[in-house]
């Protein structure tokens, strides 16, 4: 998966949570202080740790964010290290160099609309395109629940396009696990981007019996 450091006030930790409990069917990793550390190790070095493991950086921009010390360093910290840096303006603007790009806003703050936009900010991304495919990919074949499978394919579909064993393997998904193929949103969700790739449905062969 690929691993997302979320910069939050602390104030807005629930909000950043839910964020990255939405993302996670996306194939997107999110590391959200305290709630993804261990309690028997020092928080500022799992943070640091997390600051130099992640592949991508994202501010959860309220207010609070431009009055915080901590999340200041850790955006000059992303800056220095040239990690791909995004914000989701959630009713402020961002202060600093950061702030020489447009970012996109969503208010009131809503935890899937953001995840939705971080998805879609990485998909467009060469270097993170096919990581995010692919484990989303992996999530739907090993999905246990149809609002699991409801949730991973409507991150799905607004990918570009999938490559021809990309194709398979989401077929071999609806056709292999009824997680997938039995729930009626996943296929309302996965239908309308089939039509749009010219794509058949798959369907199930009914083995007749001797």
């Amino acid at each position: 998966m690929v691993r997302m450091f979320l910069s939050h006030s602390a104030k807005h930790k629930k909000f950043a949570s839910k964020v990255a409990q939405a993302l996670a069917p996306m194939g997107i990793d999110g590391f959200v202080a305290h709630d993804s550390m261990s309690f028997d190790h020092d928080w500022q070095d799992q943070i640091q740790v997390g600051l130099k493991t992640m592949d991508v950086f994202v501010v959860l921009l309220h207010k609070e964010v431009n009055e915080s010390a901590w999340c200041q360093q850790e955006i000059g910290w992303a800056q220095g290290a040239s990690t791909p840096i995004y914000l989701v303006r959630l009713g402020a603007d961002p202060a600093g160099f950061v702030g020489r790009k447009q970012y996109p806003q969503v208010f009131p703050e809503d935890a899937e609309q953001v995840a939705t936009k971080l998805f879609q900010w990485l998909s467009a991304k060469e270097e993170f395109a096919q990581a995010l495919i692919d484990g989303q990919l992996s999530a739907l074949d090993a999905s246990r629940s149809y609002i699991e499978s409801i949730s991973i394919t409507k991150g799905l579909v607004q990918v570009a396009s999938l490559s021809e064993a990309q194709w398979q393997r989401l077929d071999s998904a609806v056709l292999n696990n009824g997680q997938v193929g039995g729930s009626g949103g996943a296929r309302r969700n996965l239908e309308p981007f089939y039509v749009e790739h010219r794509r058949e449905w798959p369907l199930v062969v009914k083995k007749s019996i001797l």
